[in-house]
């Protein structure tokens, strides 16, 4: 047993759970292997690690497993990896994490604290070490970090007490900003090798391993972060490398269902008072292909019509985000690329006008994630117009393409939202997207490049959809009346921005009619996108 260990009321669990931080504890040669059975003796009376049997120790001695990895690790031992093998022998691939059998012995490991041992060994500085004859090397690590993964879905599983859940959680959580800050200091390891490239270890395979083990892992601590019944009510607060690490593996997630490790857990983590910072830095911090590689990516998630619901929802908020507060840096990227995303996010805004017809009819609690994601669309587009209109921006090769900000039916957007929203059941969900939608529409007037053509576009559906509106006021149930009115409401103050009332309707049509989509399962009033 290590010499450092605390001894107190419990015996031996209690003594392993207050093993010292791997790189503030004692030195190798003054940590000592655990007794065991199933090993033979020294004459020094210490262990001969060679001669133990893993597979007995971990199923008959697994409140001294955690010791063990302590010590092994501690003296670089070639015994290491058979421990490794021996916890978690059925993977055949590391990124294939699935929930281990449950043993009682699983729960022994984790109150004795081996799932914070393994924390404080892959934070180390110098581990995914690139050169074979090292023992940290990437090989070791993934190793470990394979192992780690079991336990953090386990522990983040219903089973087990409430009160040891805590307890473990707590242990693992006090520890994920150092993990986080290692696998964001050693994120090269996406890019150094090629996907075929095996290390030592025959099915640990890079980089494809690393980033959705990474990825995985982050994405479970966001879970715990939002478990606010573990923390008194409040939400952990979430690592600031953790949003790195996370923003950064999804962009380079490997391909398939890309969009699924983008959830909305990630979307309630970025809206903490960290997110924008996070934002920011991580867009200015990473090395120059990043930017546009992330944009890349969220241009393939918001054209896949696989994509719906929460899923947009988290891609359109994380594109918000970014344009929100890192414009500099969007700046800079590629003009086709910035072109692109603003005709896809149009596209997108279309495609989920016409699902939120086909929900009203179906599942009309999915109007709220539909309002805000429109919102986010519509202030995320208006944000890159105004970018791309900027006097000192003028240069940029974008200015030239300012015919993509006349495709931009703002008005259009509003009116089929609006129409949608009136069966939204949530009266603070219609509130917040009438205020945001609103503000961010009267945003787009001041845009030189729409502003006329916004008025044109006004003009042709306001008083259609007051109409819409109006009808469905006079029929309606009436714990819907409310909701309706507001929609009504925020449409005339709306029209009252170009001088539309209820009372005067435009009788000049506008010179040029802006184009209508062809599909005919398209909502009313026409998207005009």
């Amino acid at each position: 047993m290590s010499t450092n260990s605390t001894e107190s009321n419990g015996g031996d669990n209690d003594a392993t759970a207050d093993i010292a931080s791997i790189d503030h504890g004692p030195s190798a040669s003054e940590v000592l292997p655990p007794l065991t059975q199933f090993g033979r003796t020294n004459v020094d009376g210490t262990v001969d690690v060679l001669s133990v049997d893993w597979t007995q120790v971990a199923l008959l001695e697994p409140e001294n497993v955690a010791q063990w990895m302590f010590y092994l690790h501690r003296n670089q031992h070639p015994q290491t990896i058979r421990l490794l093998h021996t916890l978690a022998p059925g993977y055949t691939h590391p990124g294939d994490i699935m929930p281990p059998n449950i043993t009682p012995q699983w729960y022994v490991y984790e109150e004795s604290g081996l799932p914070g041992i393994l924390m404080d060994i892959v934070s180390e500085p110098d581990m995914y070490c690139l050169e074979s004859g090292s023992f940290k090397n990437v090989a070791y690590s993934l190793e470990i970090l394979t192992l780690l993964s079991s336990f953090v879905l386990h522990i983040a599983s219903p089973s087990g007490t409430e009160i040891m859940v805590a307890h473990i959680v707590q242990n693992v959580m006090d520890k994920h900003d150092r993990l986080c800050e290692a696998l964001w200091n050693h994120r090269r390891l996406m890019h150094v090798l090629p996907e075929s490239y095996t290390f030592r270890s025959p099915y640990l395979v890079l980089p494809g391993t690393y980033g959705r083990l990474s990825s995985f892992m982050v994405a479970v601590f966001q879970q715990f972060a939002l478990m606010k019944e573990l923390w008194g009510g409040s939400v952990y607060p979430f690592s600031s490398y953790g949003i790195k690490v996370h923003l950064y593996t999804w962009t380079y997630f490997p391909t398939g269902d890309y969009w699924r490790a983008l959830t909305d857990h990630h979307v309630a983590v970025m809206a903490n008072p960290k997110g924008p910072s996070v934002v920011g830095d991580v867009m200015t911090s990473a090395p120059h292909p990043f930017p546009e590689d992330l944009i890349k990516r969220l241009c393939l998630v918001l054209r896949d019509e696989r994509v719906e619901g929460e899923d947009v929802y988290a891609a359109v908020s994380l594109t918000l985000r970014i344009v929100e507060f890192a414009p500099e840096v969007v700046a800079q990227v590629h003009a086709p690329l910035l072109s692109k995303l603003i005709l896809i996010s149009l596209l997108c805004c279309q495609r989920q006008m016409c699902r939120s017809q086909h929900d009203r009819q179906v599942c009309p609690s999915k109007y709220g994630v539909k309002l805000l994601t429109l919102s986010d669309l519509t202030h995320a587009i208006v944000l890159l117009l105004r970018l791309d209109g900027r006097p000192e921006q003028s240069h940029h090769p974008m200015a030239q393409e300012s015919y993509l900000s006349k495709q931009l039916n703002i008005t259009a957007i509003y009116s089929v939202t609006l129409t949608l929203a009136q069966y939204e059941e949530e009266e603070g969900t219609l509130d917040f997207g009438l205020t945001e939608f609103a503000t961010r529409a009267h945003a787009c007037t001041r845009v030189a490049a729409v502003g006329e053509h916004m008025r044109d576009n006004t003009i042709m559906l306001w008083h259609e959809t007051l109409d819409t509106i109006l009808a469905a006021l006079t029929y309606d149930e009436e714990k819907l009346i409310r909701m309706k009115t507001k929609a009504h409401n925020a449409w005339l103050a709306y029209g009252k921005v170009f001088g539309l009332t209820a009372d005067i309707r435009e009788t000049t049509p506008p010179a040029k009619q802006p184009s209508r989509p062809s599909d005919e399962s398209r909502p009313a009033p026409d998207a005009g996108l």
